[in-house]
């Protein structure tokens, strides 16, 4: 990160456990990936940890949507084709 910061303004992260390191990294991943439609990934992949587990709450148009840890609507479904064509594919639950 030295090297995206303004010659001597960049202070060195500092961190005294391996769980502060990981907070550390994940807070630097979440700037890293704003607007890459990658954030997605990283909640269905982090929120199988409790430590990292968080409940995505939306409020649209006077109706509040929840979806909390995982949920199986994370999960995509399958085309019907691939499943058909395959039976050892299972369809995603939802």
């Amino acid at each position: 990160m030295i090297t995206r910061w303004k010659t001597g303004t960049f202070v060195p992260f500092t961190a005294n456990t391996q769980e502060e390191a990981l907070q550390i990294i994940l807070q630097e991943r979440r700037k890293l990936l704003l607007g890459r439609n990658l954030r997605w990934t990283d909640l269905c992949r982090l929120n199988l940890d409790l430590r990292f587990a968080v409940t995505l709450t939306r409020n649209v148009k006077g109706q509040q949507y929840t979806l909390p840890p995982n949920d199986p609507r994370y999960t995509m479904y399958i085309p019907n084709a691939e499943v058909l064509v395959n039976q050892l594919v299972e369809q995603n639950q939802r």
